[in-house]
């Protein structure tokens, strides 16, 4: 498992952590850390040369690996930022476990705000103009059938336009 020899090799020659989030490099010096971009994640990283090839750390998992030590490449085992954001590596900021839980510390609004979104089949236009039927006085069970979408979509895009409107 390449990932953990890099981490461990980076610990074992001296790079750390302080409970701030700063890294200090083999030679004890600060180290500038970088801000990458994975999707709508980004992540702190600082390199780390290993057998002769550069590799992104990220400033959370060598937080983790401090704290925790191997536990944190069991398999199924994340590091968590337990205020969800993903720049601060503060030592009390950083927890191990599961992708759940991990998922399970972004806000409730903010997790069923990117489910909905991720998980939408309709477009714009077919959710306002429910939305307008609906407020017209459809019910439900009448808009289930007129657009063929199960009541509790209808529910729920009914209230997430509303939400927005």
């Amino acid at each position: 498992m390449l990932s953990r020899d890099v981490y461990i090799d980076a610990f074992k020659k001296g790079m750390r952590v302080d409970d701030l989030g700063n890294v200090y490099g083999v030679r004890g010096g600060k180290r500038k850390l970088k801000k990458r971009r994975y999707e709508n994640y980004i992540k702190v990283t600082v390199n780390h040369n290993y057998k002769g090839t550069s590799y992104p750390l990220t400033v959370s998992r060598m937080v983790a690996f401090q704290k925790y030590g191997e536990a944190l490449f069991e398999k199924g085992i994340e590091a968590r930022h337990l205020d969800n954001n993903s720049t601060n590596n503060r030592i009390e900021n950083i927890a191990i476990g599961t992708h759940s839980q991990n998922i399970m510390d972004i806000p409730r609004e903010q997790r069923v705000g990117r489910a909905s979104l991720a998980n939408r089949k309709h477009s714009d236009g077919v959710e306002l103009q429910i939305y307008y039927d609906h407020s017209l006085g459809l019910g439900y069970k009448r808009l289930s059938k007129k657009y063929n979408i199960p009541k509790s979509t209808i529910r729920c895009i009914v209230l997430r336009v509303k939400k927005c409107a």
